[in-house]
């Protein structure tokens, strides 16, 4: 017998942007804005807490309009969706679902995402748009859905431990080539 999704109302705790630790990637020159862009990174691998990566060209504001959420599939899923769906609930905006079709993808993976789904619904009253896209150039794939769908803003999961250099090859790649800003949330944040 399958079990069903368990829906969780949103936490108390009100989550605005301003509440997050923040790194700028803004600078003067090229050269600067390059070297901000490292300390941006090397600040989203060791993060302990929910860490708000902003761009120069794009910082975004409340009421954020669309939250594009990178999910895996995986336990950290849930927590990760739960904190950017009080965040959207908070702000007025809606949340988008993007994950990476992999050679796993079948029924548990599409009822692993309509869990999720629910869990949007429940906390913000709106049924999220899901995108599911073929596996290839993982980190590629989510920064053109962000470009075309004109996110405000990429929430990203870390699940790996902060002692190590953790957020992977890919929330590297997405923390330095999206087009918005760039929410890096560890697991530890989400729980």
């Amino acid at each position: 017998m399958r079990a069903v999704a368990t829906l969780v109302h949103p936490p108390a705790l009100s989550l605005p942007l301003h509440a997050f630790d923040r790194v700028t990637c803004r600078a003067a020159d090229d050269r600067s804005a390059e070297g901000a862009l490292e300390h941006a990174v090397s600040r989203a691998h060791r993060a302990t807490a929910a860490l708000l990566v902003e761009r120069s060209e794009h910082v975004p504001e409340a009421p954020l309009r669309q939250l594009l959420v990178a999910v895996e599939d995986g336990p950290a899923a849930l927590g990760l969706v739960r904190f950017a769906s009080a965040l959207a609930a908070d702000s007025g905006g809606y949340v988008q679902l993007v994950h990476v079709r992999g050679a796993g993808y079948g029924p548990a993976t599409r009822h692993r995402l309509a869990e999720l789904s629910l869990e949007i619904i429940a906390i913000t009253a709106a049924e999220p748009i899901v995108d599911v896209l073929h596996a290839g150039q993982i980190a590629t794939g989510i920064v053109e859905l962000a470009r075309r769908c004109e996110s405000s803003l990429l929430v990203v999961g870390r699940t790996r431990p902060a002692a190590a250099r953790s957020l992977g090859p890919v929330g590297e790649a997405l923390v330095r080539r999206a087009p918005c800003s760039v929410l890096v949330v560890p697991a530890a944040a989400t729980s």
